[in-house]
């Protein structure tokens, strides 16, 4: 990074200690979820921002932390790691609903399943 850069991110005191840090004391599961953000980018500075979005989902009143612990749950649980995705599931209320239903398609003899196009 640049030097003007660096100076900027010692300013503010952010580095991956701090932001894990500050998941902990939200759960574990935000914990495991900030672990795992700042390590899908190449340079973990990048993630900084989705980072401090994520902290601020906990401090919303309407959000909460207990939601957003439910929300990194199942989205740990997919394997799908970014700042957008625990967003869009507590904006739809969707860090409710059970990991195991895989689709809501009804049972019938003519639908045709993954093995019908091999």
């Amino acid at each position: 990074m640049p030097s003007n850069h660096q100076a900027f991110k010692k300013q503010k005191g952010w580095d991956s200690t701090y932001f894990l840090q500050e998941a902990g004391k939200i759960g574990s599961h935000v914990h495991a979820y900030m672990e795992a953000l700042l390590k899908s980018r190449p340079q973990e500075q990048q993630a900084y921002n989705a980072c401090r979005g994520l902290l601020s989902l906990a401090s919303k009143k309407q959000i909460g932390p207990q939601r957003l612990e439910n929300a990194c749950l199942r989205a740990l649980n997919a394997g799908i790691v970014s700042y957008r995705t625990i967003k869009n599931m507590l904006a739809n209320n969707m860090e409710k609903e059970e990991s195991g239903v895989k689709s809501k398609l009804p049972s019938h003899k003519n639908l045709r399943g993954p093995e019908e196009y091999k």
